[in-house]
């Protein structure tokens, strides 16, 4: 009689490394203050008065950040194929990677100094003294609300 033997070289193993979170979001996320995620906003976008002049100026820090950053990000992922295939690595531990490199992209960009964003107005200016930068205020708090987080899309 034939005895089949189970074996298991490391199926499952893989298996559970691709299970768990597959999508990263950074930028500012709903736990933030409200004003920061208002402020954030504002500046991500732009803001039109009623009259369709321009109270504040679009400044897409996160959005030309990944603009910037999005084939590095490709390779980061695909660098980690086989490592999460092979055992190496989780899926978390990947985006987990990407998330803190996209964030500290997103907070050296807004900082970079000349702006490559539009100057604040004078009246702004006058408000953050001696700070210019249009994206950065005296203690940095919105720089400081930009993060990363994960989900699961089935």
């Amino acid at each position: 009689m034939t005895k089949t033997i189970d074996s298991d070289p490391g199926f499952k193993k893989t298996i559970n490394n691709l299970k768990g979170p597959n999508e990263v979001f950074a930028g500012l996320l709903g736990d933030v203050n409200e004003f920061l995620l208002i402020i954030g906003g504002a500046n991500e976008f732009g803001v039109e008065n009623a009259d369709g002049t321009i109270r504040i100026p679009s400044r897409p820090f996160i959005r030309s950040t990944y603009d910037i950053h999005k084939d590095q990000i490709a390779k980061m992922l695909e660098k980690q194929i086989i490592p999460v295939v092979m055992g190496k690595t989780t899926v978390k531990k990947v985006l987990d990677k990407v998330g803190v490199f996209f964030v500290g992209k997103v907070k050296e960009r807004m900082g970079d100094s000349p702006s490559p964003f539009q100057k604040n107005a004078d009246s702004t200016l006058k408000k953050k003294f001696p700070k210019d930068q249009p994206l950065i205020e005296s203690v940095g708090r919105l720089r400081s609300a930009v993060a990363h987080t994960f989900t699961k899309q089935e």
